[in-house]
Order: structure tokens, then C-alpha cells, then sequence
């Protein structure tokens, strides 16, 4: 049974985990992300990370004075989209982008002052798109997108707050009886990086907590990314044949 949802962080798919386990119990559960949930752990809109996800409204969970805790969607209706500049300070109370990214990048009069505020990021983006060079332009983006994840990995307090929610994880396998893993699927640019981001899952590790990282895998391949550029994309074919090899390995 496939639950997964594209551009869920893992902080919803457990979520979501533990909405659907109770009608679909299974021996194993196995929650599969890229580097870059430490990315959307962080959002409770998106757009203020993924400029023009508008649609990207999420729950998320915090750590305040020591104390793990939910914040529930704020924008869980129409209603509430419909008037949304009502609850625009409770999301910038809670979104991380919002002071960290979106208002330093944000481009408003005086419009050359913001430019060149960040010229080695304005000035190529706007260059590519007037000259309608819209791969770079992507390109670009992601090369800013995995300096982003490599930086929060060093983050200790959004580290810590990964962990937690791998540990929910973990303890709802344990009340529920069923075989938790984490198989993390490393996108192009991040096997390409290097791998930044195993001595903080590790420190998830319990006994009967397996992490599949695909990455030593991966690095010794070519061609197993369905978009052929630099950001590589989702899996194809051969990688998928290659991740079902590494989790039988480990139900069998």
C-alpha cells in the first residue's frame, strides 16, 4: 500500500501514518524522503521557501521550551485562504523562511536597493529569464536550494528538531507493533555534494529502527534520474529496481 504524497515533508507523512495505520495495519512501514525534508520540515507555507507554492499550506511540528509540539494547519479551509491576509501572522509566527529567506529575497521598492542586496542570486536570475534561458534560471535555483539543506543540516536546533520527529516515528512503530524504516533516496545534486547528511539520520539509529540510505548505491550508477539535467529529479526505472533490491534485502 503506497501512502506517499510528492512534496510531503516527514513530519506530514507520519502524520498521515498515523491517520490511515489504524485501518491498514502491515508488519512494515517504510517512510521514504529526500535530503530536503529537513527543508520542508521547517514550512507551514510553502511559498515562503518555494516562491509560488500558494497552495503549500502544511501542519508542523515545533520545539519550544524544551517541549515537542504539533501546530496544526492554519489554513485548512477555503474560508480561510479566501481571507488570508487575516492569518498572515500566526504563518509568519510559525514558517522558519519567512524571516530566515523570504524576506531577505524578496524584491519590493526600492527595487534596485533589493536587487543588488543579493547580486550573486538576483542578478544571474534576472539575466536567464530575460534572456530566456529558463534551465539556468532552474539550475540556479537548485544549486541555492542544496546550499540551503546543506546549511540546515549543520543547524544543530533544526537538527534536533529532525530527530524528534524521527523518534515519533520510531515510538509509534513501537506502540503499534509493526517494523519501522527510513529509506532515504538522495537527488543528483546530492550525491554529487557528497553525503552531508548521514551523521545526523544515524543519531536516529535504535535497535529495530532500520535507515536505508541509498546514496553508496547510487554513486556508483549512472542514468538512474528521469530528468537528464544536473538536478537529476526522481528515480527511474533502473533506481527503482535498485531500492526494491536494498528493502528486500532487509523484509526478506
Amino acid at each position: 500500500m503506497n501512502f506517499g504524497v510528492g512534496n510531503y515533508g516527514l513530519d506530514q507523512s507520519i502524520l498521515r501514518l498515523e491517520r490511515e495505520y489504524p485501518n491498514n495495519k502491515t508488519e512494515f512501514v517504510i517512510m521514504c524522503i529526500v535530503p530536503s525534508t529537513i527543508v520542508r520540515i521547517l514550512c507551514v507555507w510553502k511559498h515562503y521557501n518555494e516562491y509560488g507554492n500558494t497552495l503549500g499550506f502544511k501542519p508542523r511540528f515545533e520545539i519550544n521550551d524544551g517541549q515537542f509540539i504539533k501546530i496544526n494547519n492554519i489554513i485548512d479551509t477555503e474560508d480561510k485562504f479566501n481571507c488570508l491576509e487575516k492569518y498572515l501572522p500566526e504563518i509568519q509566527k510559525h514558517d522558519y523562511f519567512y524571516k530566515t529567506k523570504f524576506k531577505k529575497e524578496i524584491i519590493k521598492f526600492p527595487y534596485l536597493y533589493h536587487i543588488f542586496k543579493k547580486p550573486a542570486r538576483n542578478l544571474p536570475l534576472i539575466y536567464y529569464i530575460l534572456t530566456n534561458q529558463r534551465e539556468k534560471a532552474l539550475m540556479k535555483i537548485m544549486r541555492i536550494n542544496l546550499k540551503l539543506r546543506v546549511k540546515l543540516f549543520k543547524n544543530w536546533d533544526v537538527c534536533v528538531l529532525l530527530l524528534h520527529i524521527i523518534r515519533r516515528f520510531v515510538d509509534y512503530a513501537e506502540e503499534n507493533n509493526f517494523k519501522p524504516i527510513l529509506l532515504i533516496i538522495p537527488q543528483k545534486d546530492d550525491i554529487e555534494y557528497g553525503n552531508y547528511y548521514w551523521e545526523i539520520f544515524k543519531m536516529s539509529l535504535v535497535p529495530n529502527f532500520i535507515i536505508i540510505d541509498m546514496f553508496n548505491i547510487f554513486k556508483k550508477q549512472n542514468d538512474i534520474y528521469s530528468d537528464d539535467n544536473r538536478y537529476g529529479g526522481h528515480p527511474n526505472k533502473k533506481a527503482n529496481e535498485l531500492i526494491a533490491k536494498e528493502v528486500l534485502k532487509y523484509v526478506s
